[in-house]
């Protein structure tokens, strides 16, 4: 049987991303060189733009929308170098790359000067060759013959189930950081977790006993010609996962 495999990963939140693991899953996309690559939302986190909490904000007031964009673009390049060529590529947006457009109904643009650009131009996702989809509410990306993968839209205790249950098909998410399954009978759910780095301040606006519960993961589809598919997440522990035998 002929497979098609497809990589996704999210939630990286660039430039909170965790440097030396990104490496490691690029490592393994140059190993078993997939057919589709799919960046599952909140690429890079827009904390500049972000009112989640004005406290942090302030405390990392430093950071500013060009850097966390150069951050996203050398995440990007590192991932670009190591995809094969005619790897079928999908940028999803999530929340955080939804601040941009939330940021532009504010009206209160001139502060930003021409810095304010969408991170589809700023991350140069048409010329890398991704197809993008802005409406992280809406958009998914098809795999197989019903599995959606979308960055989601729900938390609470078990987004896995309530994504299910929302969206009566087979669906991969992010968006919560954490990692959960659940299946009703022929449909499930798979909760991604994310590959950002727990320590970093840029996710200080959760406390700790939240962050405790997130889980570093990403996650491989195989597909097959008649519409079937696998779903094999991947979840990392100190640092370290394990595919095919192999430890990265």
């Amino acid at each position: 049987m002929r497979l098609e495999q497809h990589v996704i990963v999210s939630d990286m939140h660039a430039p909170f991303h965790d440097i030396p693991l990104i490496l490691k899953v690029c490592r393994f996309i140059k190993d078993i060189q997939p057919k589709g690559f799919i960046l599952n939302g909140d690429g890079v986190d827009l904390y500049s733009l972000g009112r989640f909490n004005a406290d942090s904000v302030e405390k990392l007031r430093s950071i500013t929308l060009a850097d966390e964009y150069r951050a996203a673009n050398s995440m990007l390049d590192a991932f670009d170098a190591v995809l094969p060529a005619g790897c079928v590529k999908h940028y999803l947006y999530g929340n955080h790359e939804d601040r941009y457009f939330r940021e532009l109904e504010r009206g209160d643009r001139g502060k930003y000067g021409s810095a304010l650009v969408s991170p589809t131009v700023a991350l140069r996702l048409t010329e890398r060759g991704y197809a993008t989809h802005e409406n992280y509410r809406q958009d998914f990306v098809l795999l197989g013959s019903h599995l959606e993968v979308t960055h989601g839209i729900y938390c609470g205790v078990h987004p896995a189930k309530k994504h299910l249950d929302e969206f009566q098909g087979s669906v991969i998410v992010g968006h919560t950081h954490r990692f959960q399954t659940h299946n009703v009978g022929k449909r499930a759910a798979w909760n991604f977790g994310y590959l950002g780095d727990t320590t970093s301040p840029g996710f200080h606006y959760e406390p700790r006993t939240v962050r405790d519960k997130w889980t570093q993961s990403f996650g491989v589809v195989s597909v097959a010609g008649n519409g079937d598919f696998w779903v094999e997440p991947i979840q990392v522990h100190n640092g370290i996962f394990i595919y095919a035998g192999k430890v990265y």
